[in-house]
This record gives structure tokens, C-alpha cells and sequence, in this order.
């Protein structure tokens, strides 16, 4: 209780339904409210669902009248701070994919709610310096401790070469590939891939990951011409558009679903 935990757990280990418990104990031992926070919209109405599902009670939003529990995203709370709008008092706050934490945005909610007892969830520390982070990891739980306890399905690779044209360049910078230039390589090596992702995806729900807009919307247009019914996201994607494709992913009406974050 000296510090900020930190809990580590690979995708689908159930990161949300251990912090659920945590804030169900909290709510029974500490007369304070409970913030949880998270810079994506999905992750709020997942661990609001949750919070129902599990603990059986209903979650508002910061700028509406407050439950015990509240949901609220990092850029919203971090807009109330700077227009110097009243802000109401939390004694937990659970930060769910907690790597972001070291951003200033974050430092500043941090500093306004110092006297609270933070708990930070994430798959990924590696991601950031741990040590610019506010947490102590207490726990962990990898996806190989999740293969080996059958919580997950066991993971196959398939690699195939491909050969990087010679006027291609692939650059580093600050320790990892420079976004672009992958974008560049995989769309010059586009033809090769998709014939061979093609032929394997066949029939099965798909999800492609990429490291440019420019190169997913390339690849979505080459899955669609092969006659996948495959559809196109990104970080720029409008709200109701975003939450449309996932649900038509969802409902398998997507067979191939191309993003980047």
C-alpha cells in the first residue's frame, strides 16, 4: 500500500477484470471515489461494462453528475486541468495501459491527485522507461505463463521471405524502425504479401497491423480487389466510423480488418 503498483498482464489475461476486483474492495474499505483512466474510448466503455458486469455498479463520466466509480479519458481530464475546471476528488485512480503514464499529460493529473493511491495496468512496459513511471511492478503475468496455464491459444508463426528492393532504406531512430520506411518496404513487397496472406487468411477472421495510414489503406484496397470483404481504420478514424468497423468485425460481416493505431 506504500506504492503504486504496477500490474503486468499480456493481452487477454483479464487485466480489466483484476483491476474490477481491485476497485470492488476498494469501494469497500475506503469511503473515497474511484477514477479510471484511459486514452482510448473503447477501453472506457469496456471497463465501464465491466465495472456493471462485475461489481454492479453504473460509472459516469467526469463532466456529468458522479457515481462512485468514474471513467474519464486522460486528454479529457487534462483539458479540465488546463481551463482550470472544478475537478472532483478521487482516492483511487486506475490507469489502464499505464506504459503512457510518463507523458506530460499524465504528470499533470498525477501532480492534482498526488494524495491518491494510483494502480496502473499495462501489457507493455517495455514500451516506456519504467523508471519515469509512477508505478512499482508487483505482479506479472506473460503471455508464455498464459500459453503454458491454457488461458491462451498457443501461438503459430508463419514466416516467409521477402525480398527488400535495393533502393529501399530502413533507417533507426531512438532505438526502433523508422515508421515510414517500413510503410515504404511493405508496400513495395505488396504483391508478394498478399498472395501469400491471402492464401493463408482464407476463411478466417483477420487482423492486419501497420506501421502508416498510407500502407493500410494500400493494403485494404489490395485485400478488397482479391475479394476479401476487408475494411480500414486508423487513429484519425471519426468515433461513429471507428465503432462501426469493429462491430462489423465483431458480427464477421470483416473478414480482414487493416489498422494502424
Amino acid at each position: 500500500r506504500d506504492a503504486n503498483p504496477l500490474i503486468v498482464m499480456a493481452t487477454g489475461l483479464g487485466k480489466t477484470t483484476v483491476f474490477c476486483e481491485i476497485i470492488l474492495r476498494r469501494l469497500a474499505e475506503d469511503p473515497g471515489d474511484v477514477l479510471i483512466l484511459a486514452h482510448r474510448r473503447e477501453l472506457l466503455e469496456q471497463a465501464s461494462g465491466r465495472v456493471y458486469e462485475q461489481i454492479g455498479k453504473k460509472t459516469s463520466t467526469i463532466d456529468e453528475p458522479w457515481t462512485r466509480v468514474v471513467v474519464s479519458s486522460v486528454q479529457k481530464v487534462g483539458s479540465m486541468l488546463r481551463r482550470k475546471k472544478f475537478l472532483p476528488e478521487f482516492s483511487t485512480i486506475v490507469v489502464d495501459e499505464a506504459h503512457h503514464a510518463s507523458a506530460s499529460q499524465y504528470k499533470a493529473i498525477f501532480e492534482r491527485y498526488s494524495k491518491a493511491w494510483m494502480v496502473g495496468v499495462t501489457a507493455t512496459p517495455e514500451r516506456q522507461d519504467l523508471e519515469d513511471l509512477p508505478f512499482k511492478e508487483v505482479f506479472k503475468y506473460s503471455l508464455k505463463d498464459g500459453i503454458r496455464d491454457g488461458f491462451l491459444c498457443p501461438l503459430k508463426f508463419k514466416l516467409f521471405e521477402v525480398n527488400r528492393p535495393t533502393e529501399a532504406k530502413l533507417r533507426v531512430q531512438a532505438g526502433d524502425f523508422v515508421l515510414t520506411d517500413l510503410g515504404a518496404i511493405l508496400d513495395l513487397a505488396n504483391e508478394k504479401i498478399i498472395e501469400v496472406v491471402g492464401r493463408e487468411a482464407r476463411g478466417k477472421k483477420s487482423i492486419a497491423f501497420f506501421p502508416t495510414v498510407e500502407t493500410a489503406r494500400h493494403f485494404h484496397e489490395s485485400f478488397l480487389a482479391l475479394g476479401f470483404r476487408s475494411d480500414f481504420i486508423h487513429g484519425g478514424t471519426p468515433r461513429e466510423q471507428r465503432s462501426l468497423a469493429i462491430e462489423r468485425y465483431r458480427q464477421g460481416d470483416t473478414e480482414i480488418l487493416c489498422n494502424c493505431a
